[in-house]
């Protein structure tokens, strides 16, 4: 397995060596994808919530499960949930209201607002939203035959969301993705933080800022005893 850091080739949309999520973060959102990885190559494993001010700021990996060794997070009680990670090619975005580089399309009797992305993501989810995968996988034998719309059902904020995966095109996966599929970090090193990321958004700039993440995530409990301490749809979230 590669030690240290990983990076992943330009998917089509100029991201160069970062990894970047499918989010769907609100009620109607959807997308049109192409999985990279089959269902029975998914990545699965328990995930600790990470908040920092009663705010989502990611999962670290529990490495007591994952490892066997001792776990920090686990010995401050915080709570795990068990999370599934496969890579996909998002071709386009839907949403339900206009925005920067969005353009109105009709389908049926409703008008989505569509931002092109082309580029390879990682699907980062609750295992609580495998069933339609599931179902979709024992129905055609693989994924990988397939173009799928991915379907987020329930408003933003909500901790029981839904997600519907409906085929589209049937096709033999394209060469250029088989061989882009190829080049991209194993999901473990992803889930092991082995892979550079985007630089998160800051509410507060500078040295201060990230001295504070780095002293809580590694000196405190970062799920703490607020009452805001619950699962939220945050963008950063898998739910």
């Amino acid at each position: 397995m590669p030690k240290g850091l990983t990076s992943i080739p330009d998917g089509g949309g100029g991201r160069g060596g970062l990894v970047f999520h499918v989010r769907l973060r609100d009620d109607g959102e959807s997308c049109k994808l192409r999985f990279l990885t089959d269902a029975d190559e998914f990545y699965y494993e328990w995930f600790h919530r990470v908040e920092v001010g009663g705010k989502y700021q990611g999962d670290k990996i529990c490495v007591q499960s994952a490892l066997g060794e001792s776990c920090k997070l686990c010995e401050q009680g915080a709570k795990s949930s068990m999370l599934f990670l496969a890579w996909v090619y998002e071709y386009y975005h839907d949403y339900p209201e206009p925005g920067e580089k969005r353009v109105r399309v009709s389908e049926g009797s409703r008008a989505v607002y569509r931002e092109e992305v082309n580029e390879a993501r990682l699907l980062k989810a609750s295992g609580m939203h495998k069933g339609s995968i599931k179902m979709r996988f024992e129905r055609f034998g693989t994924l990988l035959d397939h173009d799928y719309e991915w379907i987020r059902q329930g408003a933003k904020g909500t901790t029981r969301p839904v997600y519907l995966l409906e085929p589209l095109e049937k096709a033999k996966l394209p060469k250029e993705l088989a061989d882009l599929y190829a080049s991209l970090p194993d999901l473990e090193d992803v889930a092991f933080d082995r892979v550079e990321k985007p630089e998160p958004k800051k509410e507060r700039v500078g040295d201060a800022f990230e001295a504070e993440l780095a002293r809580v995530e590694v000196e405190e409990n970062p799920f703490g005893t607020s009452s805001k301490n619950v699962t939220t749809e945050d963008s950063e979230d898998p739910f």
